[in-house]
């Protein structure tokens, strides 16, 4: 079932339905990437009269389902850890109009990020370098002190000079650093070759 606009199914009183902030936080998924899982009729949803989607609890477990499964296996899983909102908010669009197979969870800073590594495994994790409480370079070190995130791929986007980034320890060999103003061009490309590369290895 896709979304639509059709009142409340009759089998409402069988069935429970969240929100969509409330399904991000089941899923742990950002709400961005939950309206496009519904956009794609990947999550069974309607929507009220107001326009707020409701999305079916059934749905929710049978994406679980499958993603235990191996179902939600090509989907590449990126973190982004940024604290300025309208940034995320900006990332989450351009994300959404790449058409990507993806899911996208954002942060706002690197002890949150150190923090949902363990459960969100992501296949890539994008990082701005200035920010509060545990700045990027602190949390790449820590990242890459773990063993078991060497395969996660790393892209720095920071409005820092290459000299400045050196000065303050420099970033782990395999990071791909990318200077604000953002080249959007040159990330989905970035994006773009590392699925190809997921794919290639299943």
């Amino acid at each position: 079932m896709t979304s639509s606009n059709s009142p409340v199914p009759a089998s409402d009183d069988a069935d429970r339905f969240f929100t969509t902030a409330e399904a991000a936080e089941q899923l742990g998924l950002s709400i961005g990437s939950v309206k496009l899982m519904v956009d794609r009729g990947e999550l069974a949803a309607w929507k009220t009269a107001g326009g707020h989607r409701r999305i079916s609890a059934q749905s929710l477990a049978a994406w679980r389902e499958r993603s235990a499964r191996g179902g939600a296996g090509m989907r590449m899983r990126i973190l982004l850890v940024e604290d300025d909102a309208p940034t995320r908010r900006l990332f989450e669009r351009k994300l959404a109009q790449w058409n990507f197979e993806l899911d996208l969870l954002t942060v706002g800073d690197g002890i949150e990020a150190l923090m949902k590594l363990p459960q969100w495994q992501p296949d890539l994790l994008v990082t701005d370098l200035v920010m509060p409480h545990l700045d990027g370079f602190a949390m790449l070190r820590r990242l890459r002190e773990a063993r078991e995130y060497d395969r996660v791929d790393l892209v720095v986007i920071t409005g820092l000079d290459a000299a400045t980034v050196a000065e303050r320890g420099g970033l782990p060999p395999d990071a791909l650093l990318l200077h604000k103003p953002l080249a959007w061009d040159r990330l989905h490309g970035f994006i773009e070759a590392r699925i190809s590369a997921r794919l290639r290895r299943l």
